[in-house]
């Protein structure tokens, strides 16, 4: 402790306190602008990914409701399909009129 004490009171061991304290001084101070920015950064890095959340989730809800009208059209389509494939019966004709009439008839 008097060694360091001895060396401080030399002109040389102050100039060389002052130097350290001001070095020390920047650089916490640097650090500290630099917490600062990656605070600001964070912030802002959460706000790009709260847009990008609503985003997403906007374009799957956009996705579920294509999927909904997908499927309603899909089973209107196959109801159409099953009516239109369903085997009409059998007509009891005498003539070929009553014939054509059974085929132009739509079931």
């Amino acid at each position: 402790m008097t060694a360091i004490l001895s060396i401080l009171a030399t002109r040389a061991g102050g100039i060389a306190a002052l130097v350290l304290v001001a070095l020390l001084t920047v650089t916490a101070g640097g650090l500290g602008l630099s917490l600062w920015l990656t605070r600001s950064d964070l912030a802002d890095e959460r706000l790009r990914a709260n847009t990008l959340e609503s985003a997403v989730k906007l374009q799957n809800d956009e996705v579920m409701d294509w999927q909904a009208k997908a499927a309603a059209a899909k089973s209107s389509a196959d109801a159409r399909a099953l009516a239109t494939l369903k085997p009409r019966t059998k007509p009891d004709l005498k003539t070929v009129e009553e014939l054509n009439a059974w085929f132009a008839s739509s079931p």
